[in-house]
């Protein structure tokens, strides 16, 4: 059999040796001792992992809306965070970036990470206003996507509005992306 090494530790089958292991074991049959063996070794599980937390004993179980422990009373966050991954917003956004020439309209800088900043009216403003709870509201609703009610900032920069999240300021350091859009 022929394998190269990974760097992990482990052995890649090339797949002309994955062809050649399966032909030879072709008709060949586990004989029940066998069977027995590979059941009770340990780390083998025919079962569910968790037989204390299946079924009945789970403390989630038949819970549901309010009653489960992961129940989130505001859904306006996931309506948001499907606009912002709607094929419309990017399209809404790489229009902004391009009318400001992919530059921060407050520095000028086009190296850091740039984001679309609503302005005058911020995006959470928007949706409250027209009382926007879905995705169809929010694709009907013409002012949410005019060009002239966003700019382009780098992420320094949009840290420092007014309509920017407190619970976000300092954190975003931490995130790990770099994606300026390329032209």
């Amino acid at each position: 059999m022929v394998a190269t090494r990974m760097a992990r530790g482990g052995y890649k089958h090339t797949e002309e040796t994955k062809i050649k292991c399966g032909l030879v074991n072709i008709g060949r049959k586990i004989s029940e001792e066998t069977r027995e063996k590979l059941r009770n070794r340990p780390g083998y599980w025919l079962g569910k992992k968790r037989p204390h937390m299946a079924g009945e004993k789970n403390w989630n179980y038949g819970k549901f809306g309010s009653e489960h422990t992961r129940y989130v009373e505001n859904k306006l966050s996931s309506v948001r965070k499907a606009i912002r991954n709607s094929r419309k917003y990017h399209e809404y956004k790489r229009k902004v970036l391009e009318r400001d020439n992919f530059r921060c309209v407050l520095c000028g800088d086009s190296k850091s990470y740039l984001e679309l900043d609503h302005y005058p009216i911020g995006f959470s403003e928007l949706l409250k206003k027209y009382s926007i709870v879905s995705q169809d509201e929010a694709y009907a609703c013409d002012e949410l996507w005019e060009e002239k009610n966003a700019r382009t900032l780098c992420q320094p920069c949009h840290e420092k509005t007014d309509n920017f999240p407190k619970q976000l300021k300092g954190t975003r350091n931490k995130i790990l992306y770099r994606g300026t859009v390329t032209h």
